[in-house]
């Protein structure tokens, strides 16, 4: 997978979202959220 992130700009702070696999019943699965900074 490749993020094009051309638009952003120095300082701006971005947040990627990934999601995994379900788990048993109502077990909503696997998440996570990871903070981007963009260095210029």
């Amino acid at each position: 997978m490749t993020i094009d992130l051309t638009g952003a700009s120095p300082g701006d702070v971005l947040m990627l979202l990934v999601h995994g696999d379900t788990g048993l019943d109502n077990d909503p699965g696997e998440f996570g959220a990871l903070p981007v900074v963009i260095d210029g």
